[in-house]
């Protein structure tokens, strides 16, 4: 086995079902655009709450009729073609959602060969040209705080923190330390994991981390990863 730098591109769109001016559904066509430059993997992620800061905070439940729900693309990309992918994505993109870059390494077969400079330019975005921070915090929908569920607290805090990113998504099954194998199907399990998943510039998470920490206290795990910010500009 050999390994090799990539990319992976994530593309967070407010509206799921949000189209282009050519009628097309964006993250159809950022799909299409992606398969044209040659992207290894491409996965759309669908949530059941999110918004953008200081904007409407959309459910499930509010909005049933129109489907306009956040969705969250994914990327994985040769770091060669990675400039070109991140352009597209950023013009698709527009005024619409957000565009980060996780800077990975990528298990290859051996005939494939390892890009020795490629992966050096990899480690040293890892370490110094993060300028962005993604905040996930994993709890499980059962989970109250103050009489209400805790990944609602949580998606709250940070919106009136003004974070940019917030979205949630919802698990089939898993859980914690305490997890335990139910007999019973995934449609019929009460309790499932949650994702609170958070993206902004990294000095916009200093202030909330701490006070996010204390709300989420033993009932979940904050894991927080570096991203290359790359849209919005900052204003």
């Amino acid at each position: 086995m050999e390994w090799s730098s990539c990319g992976v591109v994530k593309v967070g769109l407010w509206n799921g079902f949000d189209t282009n001016w050519r009628g097309q559904l964006v993250y159809r066509a950022l799909l299409e655009e992606a398969y044209r430059l040659g992207t290894r993997s491409s996965c759309v992620w669908g949530h059941v709450e999110g918004s953008r800061s200081r904007r409407s905070f959309r459910t499930v439940e509010s909005e049933v009729a129109s489907n306009a729900l956040p969705v969250m693309l994914e990327f994985i990309v040769e770091w060669d073609k990675l400039e070109h992918l991140v352009a597209a994505c950023c013009h698709r993109a527009s005024k619409r959602g957000i565009v980060v870059v996780e800077a990975a390494i990528l298990a290859s077969s051996p005939e494939r060969g390892t890009d020795v400079k490629a992966r050096m330019e990899v480690e040293r975005l890892m370490t110094s040209g993060a300028d962005g921070l993604q905040v996930q915090v994993f709890t499980m929908e059962q989970t109250q705080r103050d009489g209400k569920p805790l990944y609602q607290a949580v998606a709250e805090q940070l919106r009136a923190a003004g974070i940019l990113w917030v979205s949630t998504a919802r698990g089939m099954d898993g859980g914690g330390r305490d997890w335990r194998p139910a007999h019973r199907t995934w449609l019929k399990r009460r309790d499932v994991p949650v994702v609170i998943t958070a993206l902004d510039r990294a000095e916009c998470f200093e202030s909330c981390l701490p006070q996010l920490t204390h709300l989420a206290g033993d009932d979940a795990l904050i894991v927080c990863k570096p991203v290359i910010w790359h849209h919005p500009p900052p204003p």
